[in-house]
């Protein structure tokens, strides 16, 4: 990504188009349960990669 910024811009909007498949997808397997409209973490792909998003709502 520091080699070819505009990777970077790619990488945004095909990570949020992912989210929107991705999501639309497990809703229909996971009926009963509440997911949000929209990833509500960050898409920068350091932070993806490195921090355990998945475990905030737990320990809160």
């Amino acid at each position: 990504m520091k080699d070819a910024p505009s990777l970077k811009m790619i990488w945004s909007k095909t990570f949020i188009q992912a989210w929107e498949l991705a999501i639309a997808d497990v809703r229909d397997e996971y009926l009963t349960v509440s997911f949000p409209d929209q990833w509500t973490f960050s898409t920068e792909l350091e932070p993806l990669l490195s921090e355990h998003f998945w475990q905030i709502h737990q320990d809160s």
